[in-house]
């Protein structure tokens, strides 16, 4: 198996942009609004965790803040060489998410699976693998935000997309990875971490901790390093 490090500069870009904004749900939508609503009991995810399969290859990408042209550049190329190399990309995009649209272009034929809240959250995606969220993910989503019974149902409900791209469709498969990009680094959750610098991404270290899945933030030098280590575990007899 080629090193990431290697590949790095070798990896061509397509840096068009889809145009399209994302559609919420109309309120009155029940297909939307009956799944998270109501007086949610939180599950932790040691509760469900026996039923984890690690028998395949996925990963997710979840950043925030400004991030400079060259990493995202990066960021794109580690995705790439991920996929090409038999992970699966839990694709969570709106239709402006110029990162992910990248790897979707460049991706071509290979598999990629759409996570979203609602089918319209992102009109682009004719066949997303889930728009439809279960009471589970809504359980576990509440474990882990302690204030999600008292949010928007839209929030709510992204939540527990969020639950979803982390455990998979069914709950039952877990990431085998997360990349990240915040700046500051942050690959775990700690006691004294700037949520100004890593906003929505904080939900996403909180559960891969219980989920027993690693973090590689692309803001750290050294981060491709690791992940190249980490994943030729999974490759060593390919």
């Amino acid at each position: 198996m080629d090193d990431i490090l290697d590949l790095l500069d070798e990896v061509e870009m397509n840096k068009d942009k889809y145009s399209k904004n994302t559609v919420e749900p109309k309120k009155k939508n029940s297909e939307f609004k009956f799944i998270c609503d109501g007086d949610i009991r939180p599950k932790k995810v040691e509760e469900i965790e026996h039923n984890f399969k690690r028998d395949k290859l996925f990963f997710a990408l979840e950043t925030f803040g400004d991030i400079p042209d060259d990493k995202k550049d990066n960021i794109v190329k580690v995705a790439l060489f991920l996929i090409k190399n038999g992970f699966i990309f839990r694709h969570t995009g709106d239709s402006n998410n110029d990162i992910q649209n990248r790897i979707l272009e460049e991706a071509g034929n290979y598999i990629i699976h759409t996570y979203i809240p609602w089918k319209k959250f992102n009109a682009n995606i004719e066949n997303p693998y889930l728009f439809k969220i279960n009471k589970d993910a809504c359980m576990v989503a509440s474990a882990y935000n302690s204030a999600f019974n008292r949010i928007p149902t839209t929030v709510k409900s992204i939540l527990a997309r969020n639950v979803h791209t982390v455990l998979g469709k069914e709950l039952d498969r877990p990431l085998t990875l997360l990349l990240t990009y915040t700046e500051g680094g942050d690959e775990t959750v700690k006691k004294d971490m700037d949520f100004k610098k890593i906003g929505n991404v904080f939900f996403f270290l909180r559960l891969c901790k219980a989920a027993n899945v690693p973090v590689f933030n692309l803001y750290n030098s050294d981060a491709v390093t690791r992940l190249n280590d980490y994943i030729k575990i999974f490759k060593k007899d390919k």
